[in-house]
């Protein structure tokens, strides 16, 4: 917060605006072109804590770790015991809906509208078949 300037009650809304006029300004790409290599290091290490601060406090979860330890990242103890466990689950199986996308389609944002009367669901229509098992082969 005191990288953007902004309360603690701020809303996402206004950490957006103050991270997009902060960055504006300190940029690297923005320095004229005769800076010199100190200054250009001192400025992306700027940038880069203005756009930490700002994915922090925009992520609920990350935000909600902030203002209970003040820390903008898990322990170093909970990283190695988080990559651990990630090691030993292994890579994710094929099988395994990719995150967020079940969502989407549950919820309807892949939903498709009809203009006039509309589509009315048609029965699906059955015929039972009796065949021998050597009519199947042949």
């Amino acid at each position: 917060r005191r990288v953007l300037g902004v309360p603690r009650d701020a809303t996402t809304a206004e950490i957006k605006k103050a991270y997009r006029s902060m960055a504006a300004e300190i940029h690297p790409d923005k320095l004229p072109p005769d800076t010199s290599d100190a200054a250009r290091e001192r400025a992306t290490a700027a940038f880069v804590e203005l756009a930490l601060a700002h994915e922090v406090l925009t992520d609920p979860v990350r935000r909600q770790t902030y203002d209970d330890t003040g820390m903008s990242e898990e322990g170093d103890e909970a990283r190695e015991a988080r990559e651990r466990r990630e090691a030993e689950r292994g890579p994710p199986k094929i099988t395994e809906t990719p995150l967020g996308v079940d969502a989407r389609f549950r919820r309807g944002a892949f939903r498709f509208r009809y203009s006039g009367s509309g589509v009315r669901p048609v029965e699906a229509t059955r015929v039972p078949v009796v065949v021998t098992l050597a009519e199947l082969l042949t």
